[in-house]
């Protein structure tokens, strides 16, 4: 899957900041550069989360259970 953070308000946040962040994840993405272009290419979500220093906000989590 492809994946690409946006630094706006999302189900993310920033790790070390609590910043929130919102990451998109894609098959495939058409962009005016071409497909794919901008976006990071993980194995998983997770990996992708790590990659980008993320976890899902504490009340999402709350949301989903």
């Amino acid at each position: 899957m492809i994946y690409k953070l946006f630094i706006e308000d999302g189900d993310y946040q920033d790790i070390d900041t609590k910043e929130p962040r919102n990451m998109m994840e894609a098959e495939i993405a058409y962009t005016p550069d071409g497909i794919n272009i901008g976006w990071d290419e993980f194995n998983s979500k997770d990996e992708a989360m790590s990659h980008y220093n993320i976890q899902v906000k504490p009340e999402v989590l709350n949301e989903e259970e």
